[in-house]
C-alpha cells in the first residue's frame, strides 16, 4: 500500500511543514514525557510538593543532608519551559515552525 500526499503551496505550507517534520514533533513530546518522568521518579533535587504557594525542592547538600527549600511557581516553570526548548532543539523542531 502506497499513499501520496499532496498539498498546495505556498497556501498550505504550514500542513506541509506539520506532515513532512511529524515525526520529529513525536519523538519531541515522548522525549519530553521521558523528562518529566525521570525528575519525578529519579531526581532529589526536583519539586515534589506545595506549600504556601510556593512548590518545595526536595534535595541533598554535598555531604548528603537533606535540604528543603522553596522556590516561586515561575521559577519552576522557567526550569520546566527551558528544557522543553532543549528538548525541541535536540529533536530538530520548534514551535515556530508553522
Amino acid at each position: 500500500m502506497k499513499a501520496t500526499l499532496q498539498f498546495d503551496l505556498p497556501e498550505e505550507n504550514d500542513e506541509f511543514t506539520l506532515a513532512i517534520k511529524g515525526k520529529k514533533y513525536w519523538n519531541a513530546i515522548y522525549d519530553f514525557e521521558d523528562v518529566l518522568r525521570k525528575w519525578w521518579k529519579y531526581d532529589d533535587s526536583i519539586f515534589k510538593k506545595f506549600k504556601d504557594g510556593k512548590l518545595v525542592v526536595l534535595g541533598k547538600d554535598e555531604e548528603g543532608y537533606e535540604i528543603h527549600e522553596t522556590k516561586p511557581i515561575e521559577e519552576i516553570i522557567d526550569i520546566i519551559r527551558d528544557r522543553f526548548y532543549e528538548v525541541l532543539n535536540d529533536n530538530d523542531v520548534s514551535t515556530l515552525d508553522i
